[in-house]
């Protein structure tokens, strides 16, 4: 695999002294993404080809999902073969997925610019705005952990659901971070576009998928993988 710069990571170095600790944090995070970048750019053009049909969004960011939840646990990989396993292995959870988080969405964006609108003419209605932002963010931190548990522990959706709404806030200080650095790629991508086109097109989405999936995997390893061993396609 090559790196970032162009290094071979399969070729035969000094290795790693036996003794040394474990990487974590931002450190394991860096050392991840060197090896996988050039795959996160497969990775991405691969998702907006299966995302063309619009409602298949959600089992292609399922199956996006599990090449990266496969990248952070340093598992073996093959980035269309993984991709199209999990995209038809997944598809009935993640379809119902996207189709609910894009209803959400919806309700959440109308919603804002209605109370938005109202506080105008009464400002009691900015206590309602406040509590829907609030909702949001809740449901976007959970929305972060919604696609690695599909594809990587057996649980119906429902399950799926509580254990992502559990995750978010259990796990706060690795959720809220990881929404806010989305929101600043996500938003700036928007604010530059039509600038940003390359990096929609190489980089965006694979790297949310990847920020996502580091954020997810430790708190899905200690409170969920632990009590259901069934994981899928390892």
């Amino acid at each position: 695999m090559m790196g970032l710069f162009g290094g071979n990571y399969n070729k035969p170095g000094p290795g790693i002294d036996k003794n040394a600790p474990p990487k974590k944090g931002l450190a394991l995070f860096f050392d991840i993404y060197i090896r996988a970048f050039w795959e996160l750019i497969k990775l991405n053009l691969i998702f907006l080809l299966f995302s063309i049909p619009i409602v298949t969004i959600g089992p292609a960011y399922a199956a996006m999902s599990k090449v990266t939840m496969l990248m952070i646990r340093e598992r073996p990989f093959f980035v269309f073969g993984d991709f199209w396993a999990a995209f038809k292995a997944e598809f009935k959870q993640s379809f119902i997925t996207g189709l609910l988080t894009a209803v959400l969405s919806i309700m959440m964006i109308v919603g804002m610019r209605f109370y938005l609108a109202a506080a105008a003419q009464n400002q009691m209605m900015y206590a309602l705005w406040f509590l829907l932002v609030a909702i949001s963010f809740i449901l976007a931190m959970a929305c972060i952990y919604v696609y690695p548990l599909i594809v990587t522990v057996s649980l119906p959706l429902k399950a799926i659901y509580k254990n992502a709404m559990l995750l978010s806030i259990v796990c706060l200080k690795h959720s809220l971070p990881a929404l806010l650095v989305i929101i600043v790629i996500g938003g700036g991508c928007f604010l530059f576009f039509p600038f940003s086109i390359p990096i929609i097109l190489l980089l965006l989405f694979s790297h949310i998928a990847f920020i996502s999936s580091f954020t997810a995997w430790p708190g899905i390893k200690k409170y969920v993988a632990g009590e259901d061993n069934s994981e899928q396609n390892d």
